[in-house]
């Protein structure tokens, strides 16, 4: 995700157009596992990343 920071001074790096990365490391747990041995399915989950995109790795 890219953004300007325009109220900086001229000049300053970050007022250009720059953008940042992410990592973001999601637990979940469940005190019973569901009918498949599942705690969840990781695709109900995608909605979670928002615009970033999906949050499986496969």
């Amino acid at each position: 995700m890219s953004h300007e920071l325009r109220l900086l001074p001229t000049g300053h790096k970050c007022r250009r157009n720059h953008g940042h990365n992410y990592v973001v490391t999601v637990t979940v747990t469940a005190e019973r596992l569901d009918e498949y041995g599942f705690v969840t399915d990781f695709g109900e989950l995608d909605g979670f990343a928002g615009e970033s995109g999906s949050i499986t790795d496969y």
